[in-house]
């Protein structure tokens, strides 16, 4: 049975949590697509993470996973969403013929048994809101009937700590499970914290293994660009090209 994993989401940035998050699904699947979303976010924070900021770090990242991962890793900037990208990408496989362009190869997804798709509990209910329902089939054609579609929130952590295992940078003696938690339950809200308080040393420690010191450096300095007066000036900027 061949699975198709799906992580996506606003990556802002991508660090070693969203990381321990397709460590698990390369562990469960066949074949992993990370959706990358280009919305950008001033709320709640005093980093202004733009969309052209996107564009700066999404190649970093993409190459990075592409290196240490090959032929089993897909990654994309969504053309308008990362939950239009998951919708496009489960209905891509159950409705035969699936002649709209979503940016994927759709005999690819074709090939796949069953669908997996990574995230938290708050994603999962964006679509799992329609099972039972009358809309089910319209969403999902035959999928959920037939088992071939699942959610994975993984909660608590634990699954995507243990997965952290597969890569050598956390499989050291000096890495207890309680470690890898640790790690695994990173949040964007930290990572941004140590941007705007220049704090490199604490950033670096959240980013995974794949990005070397020069590309840890590289990341940090583009999303330094959007802190305090820079990230006014952005925001301002943003707004009226909007």
């Amino acid at each position: 049975m061949k699975k198709l994993g799906i992580i996506a989401g606003g990556f802002k940035p991508f660090h070693v949590g969203h990381f321990s998050k397709v460590c698990l699904a390369l562990q469960e699947c066949d074949h992993v697509i990370i959706s990358f979303g280009k919305g950008e976010r001033k709320k709640g924070s005093k980093l202004f993470y733009s969309r052209d900021m996107c564009q700066e770090v999404f190649p970093i990242v993409s190459q990075s996973l592409k290196d240490r991962f090959k032929e089993k890793i897909t990654t994309k900037i969504a053309d308008v969403s990362p939950v239009r990208d998951v919708f496009g990408i489960i209905a891509a496989r159950a409705f035969s013929p699936f002649d709209d362009d979503i940016g994927y190869d759709v005999d690819f997804i074709k090939s796949f048994d069953s669908i997996i798709v990574y995230g938290s509990e708050d994603d999962a209910e964006k679509y799992t809101r329609h099972f039972g329902t009358d809309k089910e089939e319209k969403y999902f054609g035959d999928l959920v009937s037939n088992n071939q579609l699942f959610f994975e929130t993984d909660s608590r952590f634990d699954k995507s700590a243990d997965a952290l295992k597969t890569d050598n940078h956390y499989h050291g003696e000096e890495w207890h499970f309680w470690d890898r938690l640790r790690v695994a339950q990173t949040r964007g809200t930290d990572v941004r914290t140590s941007v705007v308080q220049d704090n490199f040393n604490e950033f670096a420690s959240m980013m995974p293994s794949i990005f070397d010191d020069n590309q840890k450096q590289s990341l940090f300095n583009i999303l330094k660009g959007g802190v305090n007066e820079n990230a006014w000036c952005s925001y301002i900027f943003s707004f009226r090209r909007s």
